[in-house]
């Protein structure tokens, strides 16, 4: 099933695995002495279990399937799930041992995916939520008419139509009826599983159409490189690192680039077409950090109202530069038309470029310009301001 954000179990093979038993230790002891055992302390590898040959038939399924560049990645932890936005798939720890899995029927009067069968069901659906998280695949129209939208809450309960033929048959009992995300899941599932005769068997039911949707978006995007590959910042939410440290260090690397493309810049036009120095050193250094740091604030506030990575270059550059044109980067605006002139003086970049400019070339002081200080920071601040109310580390459906 989609889970939201939650705390992830640690991996077998972290960092704490070097104090773990090993299962020749464990496997002979009473369900009590296991049941007081850490999960990180079992030393479990999928790979050393029946789950490694079951994910790499799942691995060949897609690949026959004709999704070429979608692995799921897979880590224990304590039930089966795939949390919203992450590619990858929760197994439950217990289908890594034999032993354990008799310490889970022995608790539960169950193992779910205790068989290879059953195994292999739920492996397809949960790839399923982690194809539609690694795609981004239900902010798609037609995927919303078809399932529903996924910012449905989940319910608690829920009871299911046998007899409805709008759902396919995959997991019990009925499971695709419980939310669209999990009917797109065990729509993909069945699509998915080998020799399935799904246009025979769901023939004249309205399932069909979600199917058939299935299996034509599939061909579009099978040869497609997914949008997310690991939920950089996502994953970043689930770790101890501060958010501001990260958000730091990825604001203190782009300055040190800005820096360097600014002495880079100032040394080409000395050395090849004998442009002038600043005229007043010690006041550009502070004009860039002010421009920097505005620029900034307004780049969060861009972020924060952009849907996606992908579309964030178009948005961006149909912002940026006709505001550089208009603002004089490219040459004089004398001549421009009144309007666009007037459109100029309304722009955070007009006000940067002139201040720079009376720095550098007119050695005026930094704190001369105190106008123009002031429309910086008010854009600043307003980006930062539209970045406060409506950043989210979850990208928001359209």
């Amino acid at each position: 099933m989609a889970e939201p954000e939650r705390s992830l179990a640690l991996p077998a093979h972290s960092a704490r695995a070097a104090r773990a038993h090993a299962p020749s230790e464990w496997e002979s002891w009473s369900d009590e002495q296991l049941l007081d055992l850490r999960l990180c302390d079992l030393g479990l590898r999928i790979r050393d279990s029946e789950l490694g040959p079951r994910i790499k038939q799942l691995y060949r399924e897609l690949r026959a399937a004709g999704v070429q560049h979608f692995r799921p990645h897979f880590w224990l932890s304590d039930e089966w799930y795939t949390p919203d936005g992450v590619p990858g798939v929760a197994i439950p720890f217990y289908m890594a041992h034999p032993r354990l899995s008799r310490l889970e029927f022995a608790q539960m009067l169950e193992v779910e995916g205790g068989t290879p069968e059953w195994c292999m069901r739920i492996l397809r659906h949960e790839a399923g939520h982690a194809l539609d998280n690694a795609y981004r695949l239900r902010r798609r129209h037609r995927r919303q008419q078809l399932f529903g939208l996924s910012s449905k809450p989940y319910p608690e309960y829920y009871t299911p139509r046998p007899y409805s033929r709008s759902y396919v048959q995959h997991l019990e009992p009925w499971y695709a009826q419980s939310h669209p995300d999990e009917d797109f899941a065990e729509t993909f599932a069945v699509w998915l599983t080998p020799d399935s005769p799904w246009r025979a068997r769901y023939q004249d039911w309205p399932a069909l159409k979600k199917l058939e949707f299935v299996d034509a978006l599939m061909r579009e995007i099978g040869t497609q490189t997914p949008r997310v590959a690991n939920r950089l910042l996502k994953r970043i939410r689930a770790t101890p690192l501060p958010t501001a440290t990260y958000l730091g260090a990825v604001l203190c690397s782009t300055l040190l680039v800005f820096v360097l493309q600014m002495l880079v810049t100032i040394a080409l036009g000395l050395l090849l077409y004998d442009a002038k120095g600043p005229e007043n050193t010690l006041g550009l250094i502070p004009t860039a950090l002010v421009g920097v740091a505005a620029f900034a604030g307004m780049g969060f506030g861009a972020a924060a109202m952009i849907r996606s990575a992908e579309g964030a270059s178009a948005v961006v550059n149909l912002i940026v530069l006709p505001m550089a044109f208009l603002s004089g980067s490219f040459g004089p605006t004398r001549s421009y038309p009144e309007v666009l002139q007037w459109i100029a003086d309304l722009l955070p970049l007009t006000y940067l470029i002139r201040l720079l400019k009376d720095v550098y070339l007119r050695g005026d002081s930094f704190f001369g310009h105190p106008q123009d200080l002031a429309v910086l920071a008010v854009w600043g601040l307003a980006g930062l301001l539209v970045a406060w109310r409506r950043f989210g580390w979850e990208p928001r459906e359209q």
